[in-house]
């Protein structure tokens, strides 16, 4: 199973509000979804391991969700690693930080 991924600042969300309206939602058959899949799966077998993802934690320590390196962590995982480097980030102290930045 692998994390939620959590999106700070809008990106996908600010594209489907812009054109939503004029796409169509429509099922994928099995063809087409398999097409997607294998696209999704070369993307992320050509991605490096070498960077950390980067892993969001509530106060407790419990894993809440994937800040990046969604394609990292596939790939890991069809590896087989049994590890993978993380940045392991509180995400009360990641809303802190952010607002620092303002």
């Amino acid at each position: 199973m692998y994390l939620v991924s959590v999106h700070a600042g809008g990106g996908i969300e600010d594209l489907i509000k812009k054109y939503g309206r004029k796409a169509t939602v429509k099922n994928l058959n099995n063809d087409e979804k398999k097409r997607v899949i294998d696209l999704e799966t070369k993307r992320c077998m050509k991605t490096s391991l070498e960077y950390p993802i980067i892993v969001i934690t509530d106060k407790n320590g419990k894993y809440k969700g994937l800040l990046d390196g969604n394609h990292r962590l596939v790939k890991a995982d069809k590896l087989g690693n049994d590890t993978i480097k993380a940045y392991v980030l509180p995400y009360d102290e990641l809303v802190k930080n952010l607002e620092n930045i303002k």
